[in-house]
C-alpha cells in the first residue's frame, strides 16, 4: 500500500483519479491517486474565520465529483464548490446548518444533512427536503447507494441504524 501523510486529515473523497483530503486546519490537498503526488493545495477556510483546532473538523464535511470538491460550512449556513485545479470557489448555495454531505453519482446533485433533515441540492441550486428532520434520530452520516439509487443515513444515539430513502 501507499501511505500519505497529511496534518490531521479529517475528511477524504475521490474523483477523477485524485484523492482529495481536507486537513484539520481547512487546507485541502489534491493528490494523484496512483502516485500520491500533490497536484494542488488550497485553503477552504471561510474568510475571517479562525483556523479550527483538531475538533474543528466536525463543523465541516467534504465530497468530490468531477473536477470539483464540495465543502459544507455549518457555521455559515452554506455549501461551497471548489475547482480542484485552482481551488477557487465556483459556486455557493445557502442551506441551514449543513453537516454531512454526499454526492449523488455523477448527476451533480448533493445530499446534505441539515437543519431541515435530508436535503437534495440539484446542480441548478434547487433544494428539496427528502426526509424531514423529525424522521431522523441524531443523523451522523449520509451516503449515496448508486446500485439502488437511494440515500443512506446513519442514525446515531440511541437508534444506531442505517436507513434507506428514495432520493
Amino acid at each position: 500500500h501507499v501511505g500519505w501523510t497529511a496534518m490531521g486529515a479529517r475528511h477524504v473523497a475521490m474523483a477523477n483519479g485524485v484523492v482529495v483530503a481536507m486537513q484539520q486546519d481547512m487546507q485541502v490537498l489534491v493528490r494523484d491517486i496512483k502516485t500520491g503526488r500533490v497536484l494542488k493545495q488550497f485553503d477552504a477556510l471561510w474568510a475571517g474565520d479562525k483556523r479550527p483546532d483538531s475538533a474543528g473538523g466536525d463543523r465541516f464535511d467534504l465530497a468530490a465529483v468531477g473536477e470539483q470538491c464540495i465543502v459544507s460550512h455549518l457555521d455559515h449556513d452554506a455549501v461551497r464548490w471548489h475547482d480542484l485545479k485552482s481551488g477557487a470557489v465556483v459556486r455557493e448555495v445557502s442551506i441551514a446548518k449543513p453537516g454531512r454531505i454526499a454526492v449523488v453519482g455523477e448527476t451533480g446533485a448533493l445530499l446534505v444533512l441539515g437543519e431541515r433533515g435530508l436535503v437534495r441540492i440539484e446542480s441548478d441550486g434547487r433544494q428539496s427536503v427528502l426526509v424531514e428532520k423529525a424522521r431522523l434520530i441524531a443523523p451522523v452520516a449520509v451516503d449515496w447507494d448508486a446500485s439502488n439509487q437511494t440515500a443512506l443515513v446513519a442514525n446515531g444515539e440511541p437508534d444506531h441504524r442505517v436507513l434507506r430513502f428514495d432520493a
